[in-house]
Order: structure tokens, then sequence, then C-alpha cells
């Protein structure tokens, strides 16, 4: 994301209940490999995109998975996390 621009839309910290973190990091992870910038597991699963980044990391206090995205358009981030949603509930459990 550019610095110098407008703020970015943010996401909030919606939250999702799971208890199979692995497989979900690794869903979401093939779906975005190719249009990722940078993909790091330092907390959780965090990608770059150019115009929107994502971490999803599990909670640490309940068993949640906590989603914080920002992008550089409202737009932008509506359909992504729409996209994240559907992954979400696709994966097995």
């Amino acid at each position: 994301l550019r610095r110098d621009a407008a703020p970015p839309a943010k996401s909030g910290s919606p939250r999702r209940g799971c208890g199979v973190t692995q497989s979900v990091f690794a869903a979401i992870e093939q779906t975005y490999r190719r249009a990722a910038k940078t993909i790091s597991h330092a907390d959780g699963l965090t990608i770059e995109c150019g115009s929107f980044w994502f971490n999803l990391r599990p909670s640490g206090t309940e068993s949640f998975l906590r989603l914080t995205m920002e992008a550089e358009t409202a737009p932008i981030l509506r359909r992504e996390l729409r996209r994240i949603r559907i992954l979400l509930r696709g994966v097995p459990r």
C-alpha cells in the first residue's frame, strides 16, 4: 500500500470460530499465493497483495481466528473480505 495515499479502509477484527488452524492457513495461502507480494507466518498468516493486506491469526484467549485487513479502497476491502469468508466456509473441520 502506498503510504502517501488516503487512509486505508479497515476491516476491524471479524472473528471466526475454528478448530483446524493449519488447514485454514494452508487453504488461504494457496488461494493468494500467486497474487501475494509477501507471505509471512510470524504472527499467524500475513499476506500483502499490493492494494490490500491481511493478517489471520488464532485468538490468544478464545477458539477464534481473528482477521485484520486493510485495503486502498472500501470496494477492494469488501471484495477480499467476501472472498476470505467463502474460503473459511469451505475448509473442512
